[in-house]
């Protein structure tokens, strides 16, 4: 999908209430993110289908990303479809590496991972996956193990750095 067409796409979804504008956001590695203005209110529309292969179920972030909102730790989800998810926008500024060296800030954000991990699956409803990036990452050097990728000397080095 090339941006226009996500920027289309997101523009003619049926939840809108007005005239609508879009433009995308930077970011989103197996996702187009487009910000939308309607009736005053921003909104984030992630368009992106299933990719098995990478672990990435579409069902199951609509599933966290609703116990996450009823946890008060994430927006909200305000429509969601197959292939689509549209959230409330929270303005802000990323936090970037140099700001965790603020003992004030650090705080706030083991807090609020906190919160999630304790919070979130007080809220979940339905079947859900569970997310190992270990065992991600260990599925994806198999696949470049099968699939005789030029990467396979540097696996081995990879997991075990991973794993630390």
């Amino acid at each position: 999908m090339t941006p226009q067409e996500a920027i289309d796409r997101a523009v003619s979804l049926t939840c809108w209430s007005g005239d609508v504008t879009a433009a995308p956001l930077v970011g989103g590695i197996t996702n187009h993110n487009i910000l939308v203005h309607d009736q005053g209110k921003k909104y984030v529309v992630r368009l992106g289908q299933d990719i098995p292969e990478r672990m990435v179920m579409r069902w199951n972030e609509l599933a966290i990303s609703r116990a996450a909102q009823a946890s008060g730790v994430a927006p909200a989800v305000v429509h969601s479809e197959p292939a689509v998810m549209v959230l409330e926008y929270i303005d802000s500024t990323p936090l970037a590496e140099a700001d965790l060296n603020d003992a004030a800030t650090l705080g706030c954000v083991v807090d609020l991972i906190k919160r999630a991990h304790v919070r979130i699956p007080n809220h979940l409803r339905g079947p859900v996956l569970s997310f190992s990036v270990f065992h991600i990452l260990r599925d994806y050097a198999a696949t470049l193990r099968e699939l005789r990728s030029e990467h396979q000397a540097r696996l081995g080095g990879l997991l075990e750095h991973a794993a630390v």
